[in-house]
């Protein structure tokens, strides 16, 4: 059975909008979390290496979007494994 739990969230108000089946394997929830961390490392790498001119709040809010489902990604694995 689903046992959806809200991952950090990102609205002004502070409110859940998206949530983790924490239900699943451990090994899922990592797998998830970690194609999340990786998109957030590819994003500074094309950053770093880049010439582009970019608007700062919006590489911001992507950053904390990757960094934030990442995080609660690999909480709901760690709880998992307790």
């Amino acid at each position: 059975m689903p046992d959806y739990r809200p991952l950090p969230s990102f609205t002004p108000a502070g409110k859940p909008v998206l949530y983790v089946d924490a239900s699943q394997s451990a090994l899922e929830l990592y797998e998830s979390a970690q194609e999340r961390l990786d998109a957030a490392q590819q994003l500074a790498l094309v950053l770093f290496c880049g010439d582009q001119q970019l608007d700062d709040s919006r590489v911001f809010a992507a950053f904390h979007l990757l960094l934030s489902d990442a995080a609660g990604l690999y909480e709901a694995a760690f709880a998992q494994r307790r």
